[in-house]
């Protein structure tokens, strides 16, 4: 029977659309990956770096989110499933039955893709050199041949046409002349391509709007930027290599304003949009915050802005550390002009203070401009291909999503509505599910006698070769390596050692063409082990460890030197001084492959079944798609669990629409593949990924089930932990905003109810060293929710609720009472324009300024405060009041984490694997999260998280198998005294006791020893130091190896590598 096979086309080769590749090709489906530009990464490529937030995997405080995605992306290519097309552009698609007959047209560089090395010498020759960098957004100048990305993956030049002197009137061809590999040939033409696919993605990302058409932001002055530009000049590979520099003198500023919401919000203007960008409030406090941390500690940073919106993960508290810990000032404002100071190039800022009311001057020696976030400029293009309008946004509308969606045509992140990088990220992932719903393949089944074959021939290539036989290869990745560090020598100084057998430098190393030739000079010369010199393994091993495979050699007898980071980017000064140390850093790596034995990766089979715990409407569309899979699937949920209302009218685009999630939470519970364990609780979780065993319990029953994966999707609500604050608890007609929309229909036929009053962030978004947070914390302890986080969903509720109160009773006044609108991307903006013809909305700057008095004879409700936008103090008269309490995680889900051993954020939340690219991974392997366990999310955002879930699942499960660590730390068993020491410092949890039965001459008893999980053990070797009987140790990590590498290291001598064999 012929392999089923299915072709996904995907447009966009930005951060979603590599997400959804990643996850199709991981699937098993051949992927065709359209990019515009001639690199891959789309503006996350142009970015400085991200801020993860919450960083508890990550590293660092910064992230740069490529540094993930690219060497995955790179990996996957190396493998055949996957087709990358960039510098190219779709021509034509047409439908014949059930497939897209896609017509690419991919530009020529006039460069040889396969033999271009990135060396620059054409650069260096090329006179024309006064082109704008479109990269940098035109902050610095390029040649006509240039790199279109630094340190992109693939590092092909090419030449611009348009201003090159050969296409112009032929009178240059020096790059031609000094290519050292005859890469340049002006006679290449463009080609055409013709594919047939079975679906399509549209991931074709976003464009920052030119803000010429605003000209009273001053974009005309040399000051002034766009935010765009002002990543690029804080990016390393940046016009400037990371320095703050105004245009006009190249002089770092000493004052700098963000203006924030220019063009975005803006239903009256051309090139601008209606919606809000969504994420141009946190990237302008980020850069804001790094200046005043990092770059210009002494640079005054001022961000002018309407609100704060701050509605993801412990973003509130970004501002709360920019404004109080580094200084930077909010001003609530709205910038009315800009003009220039011609004695200094100073940008003189015109601004109404909103909480003032005052008119304001102030001069800045440097401006930036969050510039609205539109449509790309292909995405017009691509809509009428597929005979598609976009609205006046530039977004496609709902009805036409969902048309598309019956014809296998998907719009995914930014191409969808506004969005950041974790939802991107997210909605990537959920499209990937829809199409992998739609278009079967079937489950992967581990095979082990397959497995034993590969090994068995790795055993005999090192049987036949009994002493070590080292082959070197020097790998250019166009990183620059190779101008500091002179390979030739380097490779003349190892010419006499007797280990290594044979050397080569490989240019342009990330090619097929490379790679296949590594492999056969590896074969051809009979060499065990190789040593690759490149940059960072993080990048280069999965692509180095497939080299191995494919040349039948064991991955453990590979080292990967990092020249880069490790040593040219450290001696770029002295060239002499690196190449000394390269030889060093080659002497210890030979030393340390001497001493290796070969170590064979292990694969358990894992279980086709997964556990879904504190099940909602997540966690019941999660089930919905793993049985689709024909994956058996546990539902732990409780038999009270309440549905949100799905009301479309607020939603710009969910992947499932009303119907679709009404029918799937209609016959679940039919499904035979979903088995419902209704008010369960989880006691223990043990095992490891692909293998959790999960003791669940009810009243006084106990089973155990054996599970692959672990989703975790619900467990937060509205908190009432108020006392008698706002007065609640003293008068029925107040309630949380909870209670409000569970008791709506009761609540809205009370037409003794005139006035209704809605206050927002109540004990929300608040100041930790406030008078008035301390004072709470001092009086009620945690008998009362008090967060400084924003819980996202409340403004948004709040509009809906009372529109449909509204329209049940034309009469009623309603008011809502707020400090900042949380209301990002999609439609939202535009509700709320339209709802102030209905509501009233009034804002307060702070809840300690809010005054709540209740006639005990009318209970009527007086709330009085300043009220922000006309600063003056109001009171109204209201007959029930709604209070939007703190979304909270529960109780059980606290103990949940514990049993599971996952990590909560601050707030209580599921903590990410990492926050920006792993955002539905939990901390530890095969347990994801998604839901508002996760964080408080919108329904079409938690529906986008459920599908994105599934397909990780899936993905994990499809495999087949876990592979074991190669190095797990080994027990000697007679040594072992079962102390437990290393079961308490193992911070993977991969130590646990077992008990052995010891016979002697009157029976048996037991002893416990400690045992590793190998799964999950990752050898970083702190009980090999904790032990205090030296019973643990790593394999080929001895202490007589070690120090061989010391001293090859500090003497160069290859034979002190003699001691050190195990």
């Amino acid at each position: 029977m012929d392999k089923l096979e299915y072709k996904i086309l995907i447009i966009g080769g930005g951060i979603t659309g590599l997400q959804a590749t990643k996850d199709l090709v991981e699937r098993g489906y051949k992927v065709i990956l359209i990019e515009r530009e001639p690199y891959l990464g789309g503006k996350v490529a142009q970015l400085d770096e991200t801020f993860p937030v919450n960083a508890v995997s990550e590293s660092c405080s910064l992230c740069y989110p490529l540094c993930y995605l690219l060497p995955e992306i790179s990996k996957l290519y190396l493998k055949n499933n996957l087709q990358i097309f960039t510098y190219s552009k779709i021509k034509n698609i047409k439908k014949i039955k059930s497939k897209y007959i896609v017509e690419i047209n991919k530009k020529t560089r006039y460069v040889d893709e396969n033999k271009c090395n990135g060396c620059e010498k054409c650069i260096k020759v090329c006179p024309v050199k006064d082109i704008p960098n479109e990269f940098n957004f035109n902050l610095s100048k390029r040649t006509a041949i240039y790199q279109p990305m630094p340190n992109s993956i693939a590092p092909q030049h090419l030449i611009d046409s348009k201003n090159c002197l050969y296409f112009k009137d032929g009178s240059c061809n020096e790059c031609e002349k000094v290519c050292p590999y005859k890469a340049i040939n002006f006679n290449l033409k463009d080609e055409i391509f013709e594919e047939s696919v079975d679906a399509i993605i549209i991931a074709t990302g976003f464009d920052q709007i030119n803000p010429t058409s605003l000209p009273q932001y001053g974009i005309q002055y040399k000051n002034v930027l766009t935010s765009l530009q002002f990543e690029r000049m804080n990016s390393i590979n940046g016009p400037t290599h990371g320095r703050i520099l105004r245009i006009s003198d190249n002089k770092e500023p000493k004052s700098i304003a963000f203006i924030q919401c220019v063009g975005s919000r803006t239903n009256d203007k051309p090139d601008c949009v209606s919606y809000c960008s969504t994420v141009c409030c946190m990237y302008s406090s980020k850069e804001a915050l790094n200046i005043r941390k990092k770059k210009l500690p002494n640079c005054e940073c001022y961000i002018f802005n309407t609100e704060k919106r701050a509605y993801g993960k412990q973003y509130y508290d970004m501002f709360l550390e920019a404004e109080q810990k580094w200084g930077v000032h909010y001003i609530n404002g709205r910038v009315v002009n800009i003009v220039e100071n011609p004695k200094n190039n100073n940008l003189i800022i015109q601004f109404e203070n909103i909480e003032t009311g005052e008119f304001c001057k102030k001069e800045f020696e440097l401006v930036v401009l969050a510039a609205a976030l539109a449509k790309s400029r292909e995405k017009e293009q691509i809509a009428e291909l597929i005979k598609q309008k976009l609205n006046k946004d530039g977004l496609f509308d709902k009805e036409s999503i969902e048309n598309l969606e019956k014809e296998n045509i998907y719009i995914a992140g930014f191409a969808r509505y506004p969005m950041n990088i974790p939802d991107s990220i997210t909605d990537a992932s959920a499209v990937a599910a829809k199409i992998s719903f739609k278009l079967k393949l079937p489950l992967n089944h581990y095979n082990p006698e397959e497995e034993e074959k590969i090994t068995d021939i790795q055993k005999e290539i090192i049987s036949k070769t009994q002493n070590p036989r080292i082959g070197i290869f020097y790998c250019d990745f166009n990183d620059k390596i190779s101008e500091i560090i002179d390979y030739d020598i380097i490779k003349k100084y190892f010419s006499s050692q007797n280990e290594v057998y044979f050397q080569e430098i490989i240019k342009n190393a990330n090619t097929f063409k490379s790679k296949n030739k590594i492999i056969q000079l590896i074969k051809n010369n009979n060499i065990n082990r190789v040593i690759f010199t490149s940059g960072s393994p993080r990048y280069f091993e999965e692509y180095f460890g497939l080299i191995m495979e494919e040349a039948n050699l064991n991955k453990s007898l590979m080292e990967i030197i990092d020249l880069r980071e490790l040593n040219a980017y450290i001696h770029f000064n002295d060239k002499n001084g690196a190449i000394i140390k390269a030889i060093q850093q080659i002497n210890m790596a030979i030393t340390k492959l001497i001493c290796h034995n070969p170590l064979f990766i292990k694969k358990q089979p894992i279980l086709q079944s997964a556990l879904i715990i504190n099940s909602d409407v997540t966690g019941i569309i999660i089930a919905h798609y793993l049985s689709a899979q024909n994956i058996e699937t546990y539902l732990v949920q409780n038999n009270n669990i309440i549905f949100e209302e799905f009301n479309e009218k607020f939603i710009h685009s969910s992947h499932l629409n009303k119907k679709e999630l009404e029918d799937i939470l209609k016959n679940y519970k039919n499904d035979k593949l979903i088995k419902i364990l209704e008010n369960y609780n989880v006691n223990r979780v043990e095992g490891n990924a692909g293998n959790f065993s999960v003791t669940l319990s009810k009243l006084n029953s106990e089973i155990k089930i054996n599970v692959a994966t672990i989703i975790i999707a619900g467990g937060a609500a509205q908190s009432n932990s108020i006392n008698n604050l706002f007065g609640y608890g003293t008068n029925g007609n107040i309630m949380t905003q909870m209670e409000f929309e569970s008791n709506f229909n009761k609540i809205k036929s009370n037409h003794k109810i005139k006035n209704l009053g809605i206050l927002l962030c109540v004990n929300q978004k608040l100041n930790p060293n406030s008078k008035y947070y301390k004072e709470l914390e001092e009086k009620y302890g945690t008998r009362i929710a008090l967060t400084s986080n924003c819980s996202n969903i409340c403004c948004s509720k709040a509009i809906q609720k009372a529109l449909e109160f509204k329209a049940e009773n034309q009469d009623l006044q309603i008011y809502i009472i707020y400090r900042d609108l949380q209301l990002t991307g999609g439609i939202l903006e535009n509700i709320y324009r339209e709802s102030k013809k209905y509501i009233i909305y009034l804002r307060y700057n702070s809840l300690d300024n809010i005054n709540i008095e209740i006639d005990q004879n009318t209970l009527n409700i007086k709330v009085a405060f300043h009220e922000l936008n006309s600063n003056t103090p109001i009171q109204i008269d209201l007959d029930a009041l709604v209070l939007a309490t703190p979304i909270v995680i529960s109780n059980n889900i606290r103990e949940l984490a514990k049993i599971s051993k996952i990590r909560l954020e601050k707030y209580g939340f599921l903590q990410e694997e990492h926050s920006k690219l792993l955002p539905l991974n939990s901390t530890r392997e095969g347990i994801f999260i998604c839901g508002n366990s996760q964080w408080p999310n919108s329904l079409d955002l938690e529906i986008s998280q459920a599908l994105g879930c599934s397909m990780k699942v899936i993905n994990f499960l499809s495999k087949g198998y876990l592979e074991t660590n190669i190095q797990p730390a080994i027990i000697n068993k007679d040594k072992c005294i079962g102390c437990g020491t290393c079961i308490r410092y193992c911070p993977y949890n991969a130590i646990t006791f077992e008990f052995i039965t010891k016979e002697y001459v009157f029976g048996s008893y037991k002893i416990r020893k400690a045992e590793v999980n190998p799964l999950i053990c990752q050898s970083c070797g702190i009980c090999v130091s904790e032990c205090p009987v030296n019973a643990i140790k790593i394999p080929n990590s001895n202490d007589g190896a070690l120090l061989s590498q010391i001293l090859a290291f500090s003497k160069g001598i290859i034979e002190n590598s003699r001691a050190g064999g195990i």
